[in-house]
């Protein structure tokens, strides 16, 4: 008859080492969960990218990634949001002088950590009035990353 019993150690033998500390997850942006009109706003936004030329569209982390090809331009909400439950993303590899200047007196736009060569952009919707003016920053961004697929850029991962 076959015994098992547990493996003795013996005093020579190194104890475990416990396990390091993960490092806490700071440096992961919190995704928020959207709102109702956010939802509504994501949709309408979405149905209008994709009817834009070489514009295809990958989910992403509770995020539809909207590329030019294959240069990442704005990241609409489809459960989740990153800066507010009302708001989206776009992407600017550098933002031109002119539009940092229009996007600095927009209290809708906030540039990820608030530093000059900021790339990604979010955008805060309040109501269907302020789509007009989301296309036209989503039309920017991908206007931006014609420049970047005619230099040979690559996507960028978030």
């Amino acid at each position: 008859m076959l015994r098992f019993t547990a493996a003795i150690r013996s005093p020579n033998t190194p104890k475990r080492s416990p396990s390091k500390p993960k490092p806490p997850f700071s440096q992961r942006p919190k995704l928020l969960r959207i709102s109702d009109e956010m939802r509504e706003w994501s949709a309408m936004l979405k149905h209008e990218l994709s009817t834009w030329p070489r514009v295809s569209s990958r989910p992403m982390f509770g995020l539809a990634g909207f590329y030019r090809e294959k240069v990442i331009f704005a990241a609409l909400p489809r459960t989740r949001a990153l800066t507010s439950p009302n708001s989206f993303i776009f992407k600017f590899t550098p933002m031109p002088p002119a539009l940092s200047q229009r996007a600095e007196k927009d209290p809708r736009i906030n540039s990820e950590k608030q530093a000059p060569g900021a790339k990604w952009f979010s955008f805060e919707l309040h109501s269907t009035d302020d789509i007009r003016d989301a296309l036209w920053w989503l039309n920017q961004a991908y206007e931006a990353a014609k420049q970047a697929c005619a230099t040979g850029r690559r996507k960028v991962k978030m």
